[in-house]
């Protein structure tokens, strides 16, 4: 069994994940490549890959599938057969097309995948294939530009909108912001491009993009790390100093307001959660922001009310916690942000530390549960009367809370 190894490391549980799983990858360049090689090396049991491409000799310089007795060949042929000499029990499908918005059913027609890579050059089909999974909801993954680069050491992982430096990435946020996505899991680098010379001395884009052997790879890898890291959910303890944000909602306005907390946390590390999937990957995180709009007389979302007997089971022993609560003061001036008072009740009493503690000065309500000691025990948000005054509130929160994170 060619898995022992890795098994030792993940287990067999996520060995059978892995097995189980549908990875579909867009681009078989010198990042793709090795997207797919790492992949099938580490277990995915079923893999679809599209290339529309040959193999040209000035490939063999960063390219994991091209050698000189392939050259002329197209792309996923040559993947195939190296797939099938490492795992001949896999099952691949192969596409020798390119990924447009016209022939999307070619791919995912009837078809259903576990994630998403994408490894395409060309920004248009890339910006297609994003928004067709963003609204699929399909997990994806995409990288961003590794020509002109030569330290492999400066490629990071992270939200595009935390990506800084890349050309490719610039555009990209530009372009996802016209279509309203929001977030996008990227391998990026830091580096700034060098600008190599054509051969004739010219000057021309498409001519002038330099790569080497070491670069391109370390990105494809990056990226397939992330993948089976997702599917086995195999965060180990590296997030625990990282923010965790755990949000329900049933509307647009908690996520605008997830997303301005994730704004003003954009220097820093943080991973978000939809509680409506559960409460578990909470026991990863030392830092957490949950955020509740507020129901009935006073409760929290309905995900969350749902996950209380789940959240009592987790310890928060060591645990800082920030709480954002939103409400409607006049019309429901009784129960004010009352929800999170069920989330602050179980950290108190699991052995947590809530902070965050804000004043109740700028705000007209009846009555409420969520004040201690003369605060409100998280930040209190009224987008229905109040929205003008969010965004200055939740910055400020953010800077206080951050103190007393780990």
């Amino acid at each position: 069994m060619f898995l022992q190894r890795t098994e030792l490391l993940i287990g067999s549980d996520n060995i059978e994940k892995l097995k189980n799983s549908n990875v579909i990858v867009f681009g078989l360049g010198g990042v793709g490549g090795a997207t797919v090689e790492a992949l099938v090396r580490a277990g995915i049991g079923n893999l679809s890959i599209v290339d529309f491409d040959t193999i040209d000799k000035t490939n063999l310089n960063r390219q994991i599938i091209t050698t000189q007795s392939v050259i002329g060949k197209t792309k996923v042929e040559v993947a195939k057969d190296r797939i099938l000499s490492i795992n001949p029990n896999i099952n691949l499908t192969i596409y020798p097309e390119k990924f447009l918005k016209e022939n999307t059913d070619l791919f995912f027609k009837d078809k259903k995948y576990d994630y998403i890579v994408d490894a395409i050059d060309l920004v248009t089909p890339k910006l297609d294939l994003i928004e067709f999974a963003t609204n699929s909801k399909i997990p994806i993954i995409s990288c961003m530009g590794t020509g002109n680069k030569m330290n492999p050491a400066q490629f990071k992982v992270a939200d595009i909108k935390k990506t800084s430096v890349c050309p490719l990435a610039k555009i990209i946020r530009k372009e996802l912001k016209k279509r309203r996505i929001n977030k996008l899991k990227v391998v990026y680098s830091d580096e700034t491009p060098r600008k190599p010379p054509n051969l004739d001395g010219g000057r021309e884009k498409n001519k002038n993009v330099g790569s080497i052997s070491f670069v391109p790879p370390v990105a494809g890898m990056l990226l397939a790390s992330e993948v089976i890291k997702d599917i086995c959910k195999l965060w180990w303890r590296k997030f625990m100093k990282t923010i965790g944000i755990f949000y329900a909602t049933l509307t647009k306005t908690t996520v605008g307001i997830v997303d301005e907390i994730e704004f003003f946390l954009k220097k820093d590390d943080f991973k978000t959660f939809n509680v409506k999937s559960g409460v578990k990957e909470i026991e990863n995180f030392e830092n957490l922001i949950f955020v509740t709009p507020t129901y009935q007389v006073g409760e929290a979302h309905a995900a969350w009310m749902n996950n209380l007997k789940k959240l009592e089971e987790i310890d928060f022993t060591g645990k800082v916690v920030g709480l954002v609560g939103l409400g409607n003061q006049f019309a429901f001036g009784e129960s004010f942000c009352g929800g999170i008072r069920h989330l602050y009740d179980v950290i108190v009493k699991k052995g947590g530390k809530v902070v965050g503690f804000t004043s109740t000065d700028g705000y007209h309500y009846e009555e409420t549960s969520i004040i201690e000691d003369g605060k409100f025990i998280g930040l209190a948000l009224d987008e229905e009367n109040q929205p003008s005054l969010s965004p200055k509130r939740i910055e400020n929160w953010i800077a206080e809370v951050k103190k007393e994170f780990k």
